[in-house]
């Protein structure tokens, strides 16, 4: 069974949290038994926040200043973290899928399953790729009626 894997599943693998270690087991178990899947606009989430809580630590929380580091300094202190988060992507052998989610396909998911924009995205994706579950601690994909959410 193909399994989509929201952002914040791989953010708490990959950082220190309280979930940590339920994103672990969550990421083996979808390794072990199921097809993982999840889409460029997660990866692109997820390194931005690598990036974002590691400018937080240095006590930069301005997003101008964020992306003025990044334009002065490139991405180089950034290179083992994306790294790290590239890694575990081809350990899981997760594939990363496209689609053409239009405007009005997305306000309908938006509309019919209370979602934000980036939530709804993702399960149109879903719906488009038939992909019954996704492993997400985001209990708003709860009220999606064809997604088994898995987030222990």
């Amino acid at each position: 069974m193909k399994v989509f894997i929201d952002s914040n599943i791989f953010i708490h693998f990959l950082t220190t949290s309280d979930e940590s270690q339920t994103a672990y087991s969550i990421l083996t178990r979808i390794s072990e038994q199921h097809s993982p899947v999840t889409s460029i606009t997660v990866v692109e989430e997820v390194i931005f926040v690598i990036i974002r809580e590691n400018l937080r630590a240095k006590g930069i929380n301005n997003k101008f200043k964020l992306k003025e580091t990044i334009v002065t300094a490139g991405y180089k202190e950034f290179e083992g973290f994306i790294f790290n988060f590239f890694e575990l992507l081809d350990t899981l052998d997760c594939a990363i899928i496209e689609g053409n989610v239009l405007p009005d396909e997305l306000f309908s998911f938006m509309e019919k399953y209370h979602l934000l924009p980036q939530d709804a995205l993702i399960t149109a994706l879903c719906r488009q790729h038939n992909i019954p579950a996704i492993a997400t601690f985001d209990t708003d994909f709860s009220r999606v009626d064809f997604l088994q959410k898995i987030s222990d």
